[in-house]
């Protein structure tokens, strides 16, 4: 924490919500803190042994549940001697979808068929300070760990011994500034002044596969809908798109059926001018990834679990100056 102070103390600024921002802070934070990782500190230290994975055999939809069960946009690739094969993104069977006419393939086609064979992997004996370069320029989700060609962990951004920055630490930070906020903050502080205006979203008209396509563009796993009056909708997950594939049996639907049909209807939303304050406990005892800001029924903004902690870590250093 101290090095992401050090490191905050350097933009005085309301920090925007962008990952460039959020990067260029942990790579300053990291410079601060390299000297402070042990060189005893292993991959095989800090590894997750339970590792989920993908067998090279599995079908598409056998992939696609195993992306919905978890939440994840990419995982590893294994056969049944555990050696590592290749890897997966739901991106890749997102492409599989829109270059394959015939879908009764879905059923034909496995893992093996559309994985990457070419990985970025790590040795168990490897120092985590080696790891660095690949969350924080590159933003790797995980790394695998392998030993003889065979995958024994994985090692993932949230490790906190691989930084002194994580999801845990973000979370302690913003319960801190909770502890401060209600008069610590002004009371002009609005969700119209933290939120991004430039809104990514989905159109309740909008087919299948192009919500299919704009998920992988952004990387995302919920979105929010609204129609051509930009009045808000719904909201839809990905999850929501995959239990649609695994429902329907005649695919020839997927070009019919439009996000209107599979959306949640039922949204948490915000006003423009309610109290940041009030959205707290969406983001910390919630788990929100964001919150959509509304006006007179039309969608104007957003508001993200990175725009919060921008501002609260912003009022923490504050407070503790």
């Amino acid at each position: 924490p101290q090095d992401i102070e050090y490191a905050l103390e350097h933009h005085t600024e309301l920090l925007d919500i962008s990952q460039y921002d959020l990067q260029s802070i942990i790579l300053e934070a990291q410079q601060h803190a390299n000297h402070r990782l042990s060189l005893d500190a292993k991959c095989a230290d800090i590894m997750t042994k339970d590792v989920i994975y993908l067998d090279e055999d599995d079908g598409i939809l056998d992939a696609l549940e195993r992306f919905k069960q978890m939440n994840l946009m990419s995982l590893p690739v294994s056969n049944a001697q555990h050696q590592l094969k290749g890897t997966l993104a739901l991106s890749d069977v997102v492409d599989w979808f829109q270059k394959n006419s015939d879908l009764r393939s879905l059923w034909q086609d496995q893992v093996k068929h559309i994985m990457h064979r070419q990985v970025v992997m790590v040795k168990p004996e490897q120092n985590i300070v080696d790891l660095i370069p690949y969350f924080v320029e590159k933003s790797f989700n995980y790394l695998p760990v392998v030993d003889d060609g065979k995958l024994i962990g994985i090692i993932s951004q949230h490790h906190t011994e691989l930084l002194d920055i994580s999801q845990y630490d973000l979370q302690s930070i913003i319960l801190e500034a909770q502890q401060h906020a209600n008069h610590r903050l002004s009371l002009d502080a609005k969700c119209a002044d933290i939120m991004t205006k430039d809104v990514i979203y989905l159109d309740e008209d909008d087919g299948i596969l192009d919500a299919l396509e704009r998920f992988k563009q952004m990387n995302l796993m919920s979105l929010p809908v609204s129609n051509a009056q930009h009045q808000l909708k719904g909201t839809l997950a990905l999850s929501d798109v995959v239990d649609w594939f695994q429902k329907n049996s005649d695919l020839r639907s997927l070009w019919q059926d439009q996000v209107k049909h599979i959306m949640h209807r039922q949204v948490v939303m915000v006003k423009p001018e309610q109290n940041i304050v009030d959205l707290i406990p969406y983001f910390v005892e919630k788990s929100f990834n964001y919150l959509p800001v509304v006006d007179d029924g039309k969608l104007i903004g957003i508001i993200s679990r990175s725009d919060m902690i921008a501002v609260l870590y912003q009022n923490l250093l504050q407070q503790k100056s």
